[in-house]
């Protein structure tokens, strides 16, 4: 006998007021002529956010720096997690992304940069009458990330 099955649930996304749909619509209706910084203080919370991103209309490059914006102006997982799904649409369709992974904050390393020393010179005594001499120079080079 076969085995059935298990149906996937859809998750299905949460109903918003009637206030907050009007929102959301005159936010996606001139997000192209209006700065990202302003849309994102006309977002109330983050799961206006989320549904203004999975509503932006994904088929151009003008969404990628609102992206970016809704990016750093909230710090809600579920938040990074649509935007990078949004990225990854757009990246799939050919539109260039490079300008949002370019910002990313770079972090910086726990081990410390080697110390410079000045490399140290020891000239010998003449060792014949030709005025050949022996040259010892000393130049420290430690290992990386070791003192």
């Amino acid at each position: 006998m076969k085995r059935k099955k298990k149906s996937k649930k859809k998750t299905a996304h949460p109903s918003l007021l009637a206030s907050e749909e009007v929102l959301v619509t005159s936010l996606l209706k001139d997000f192209r002529n209006t700065a990202p910084s302003k849309i994102v203080a006309g977002i109330l919370d983050s799961r206006l956010a989320q549904i203004l991103i999975e509503r932006l209309p994904l088929h151009d490059e003008p969404s990628v720096p609102l992206l970016s914006a809704i990016n750093d102006g909230f710090k809600d997982k579920q938040v990074h997690k649509a935007v990078k799904r949004a990225l990854f649409k757009l990246k799939k369709m050919g539109v260039p992304v490079e300008d949002f992974n370019s910002e990313k904050r770079t972090t910086s390393t726990i081990l410390k940069p080697p110390k410079e020393e000045k490399p140290v010179v020891c000239i010998g005594p003449v060792i014949d009458m030709a005025g050949a001499r022996a040259v010892l120079i000393v130049l420290h080079r430690p290992m990386k990330g070791h003192d």
